[in-house]
């Protein structure tokens, strides 16, 4: 249970009740996974919603950097599922293994990821797994720098560190606040599945 009581969607004014809702609908997942979204609002703009103007802020630069960020949609979830995996950010990791599935990320991928492996994946993506994991932890050398730009680019660069960040963050304020997943936890294996 949440260490504070969330905000109920019929709560906010009709303008904002929409903020509190996925970005991603379950009519995109394929059909064995569905089960993984059963109402679309979400505990973590339930807790921003407890300040109206930050939610919306919040969301804004989210979708922002989400759809900016200089990666393929599949690289975006890499990048989030592997923020969510290093940090142990159980609430994180379930609401994208589901945008992950959806984005063309296989389980077998997303399992590596929750195993801390990297094997399943191409050079590239090995380089993006371990920029972001060096990101998150507080360790980016001169070498997964040069890896990453070498990999992407600059631009790019901006876009992974951003979004890291934004994970990071939901990943704190989810362990801060105690946030539970909406439905049961999908596991680090894949194991809910």
């Amino acid at each position: 249970m949440a260490r504070i009581e969330l905000a109920d969607r019929s709560d906010l004014p009709p303008e904002s009740r929409d903020l509190v809702a996925s970005l991603s609908a379950k009519e995109g997942l394929p059909e064995p996974y569905r089960h993984l979204i059963q109402d679309s609002t979400r505990n973590v703009y339930r807790a921003l919603a407890l300040s109206p103007p930050l939610l919306e802020a919040f969301r804004t630069f989210g979708r922002t950097v989400w759809a900016d960020c200089g990666l393929s949609p599949r690289r975006r979830e890499i990048t989030i599922l592997t923020v969510g995996r290093a940090l142990d950010a159980a609430y994180e990791w379930h609401q994208h293994v589901r945008i992950g599935l959806q984005e063309g990320l296989t389980s077998e991928e997303i399992a590596a990821i929750g195993a801390g492996a990297d094997d399943p994946f191409d050079a590239a993506d090995r380089t993006l797994i371990a920029y972001t994991r060096a990101h998150v932890l507080g360790n980016v050398d001169d070498d997964a720098l040069d890896a990453f730009i070498d990999s992407f680019d600059e631009s790019s660069l901006i876009g992974v560190s951003l979004l890291a960040g934004i994970y990071t963050t939901i990943a704190q304020l989810g362990d801060a606040l105690a946030l539970e997943t909406e439905e049961p936890f999908v596991g680090w294996d894949l194991t809910g599945l």
